[in-house]
């Protein structure tokens, strides 16, 4: 193979054409009446497509208002209000397990509880107010029983705490300050 196959070759070069010219084409160079009548007609239809768009709006804008003087149509009419409806009830129930979250203090109080419910479990005594009395001693399966239920409270009470500490705090219903 040669240096100077007609593969490698380059094509001769054409000129470009020339740039496009707008719809109309340009107008006169005179001035003159042609060169009027040529803006007075895109004017013309500038203003009718203006009116058009204009008039378009003015509908899209009508049916609008009236969806929404309306309730927004359709089958559901109370759809609207419902949506609302749901909304406050899911407002208020956030609010109220708000309200009923464990915090620290209580927590810390029902730890205290608690720990004097267990202190007294292992002594086998039994406070009532501002006396103790010692009741007949409890039999094995009550003992049994109370110590299941001393670890319940124990495992629940450290679960809230660990829960308050991440920033849940959600108590899950039960109410931390009666024992």
């Amino acid at each position: 193979m040669s240096y100077d196959d007609d593969r490698t070759r380059r094509l001769p070069q054409v000129p470009h054409p020339p740039a496009p010219r707008g719809p109309g084409g340009p107008p006169p160079e005179d001035g003159g009446p042609a060169t009027l009548a040529v803006l007075e007609e895109r004017v013309q239809t500038l203003r009718q497509t203006v009116t058009v768009l204009a008039a378009i709006a003015l509908v899209a804008l009508a049916i609008g208002f009236w969806a929404l003087l309306d309730g927004g149509g359709g089958d559901d009419e109370s759809a609207g209000s419902g949506d609302t409806t749901g909304l406050s009830s899911e407002i208020s129930d956030l609010g109220d397990r708000i309200d009923d979250r464990a915090t620290k203090k209580s927590l810390a109080a029902l730890q205290e509880k608690v720990d004097a419910l267990g202190e007294q479990l292992e002594s086998g005594t039994q406070t009532t107010g501002t006396t103790e009395t010692t009741p007949d001693p409890p039999s094995s399966s009550e003992l049994s029983d109370l110590r299941s239920q001393l670890s319940d409270l124990q495992s629940r009470v450290s679960s809230l705490e660990s829960g308050a500490s991440s920033g849940g705090g959600s108590s899950g219903g039960i109410d931390p300050t009666t024992p």
